[in-house]
């Protein structure tokens, strides 16, 4: 519930928020791949969402 005498703020979409804060944002993702020999791969990626710029991989 919102305090009372404050308005919610509906100046500023999803897409705007993005757009201003992308530089400070990182996305994350958890995956498997299996390999040419049937092996499981864990991979793990960070992304900057600014620059889609890949910050961080690793895989075991």
């Amino acid at each position: 519930m919102l305090p009372r005498g404050r308005a919610p703020r509906g100046d500023q979409t999803w897409r705007t928020f993005v757009r201003n804060h992308a530089k400070e944002i990182w996305a994350c993702d958890f995956l498997t791949q299996y390999t040419a020999f049937f092996a499981v791969a864990y991979v793990f990626v960070i992304m900057e969402v600014g620059s889609r710029r890949i910050v961080h991989v690793n895989v075991c």
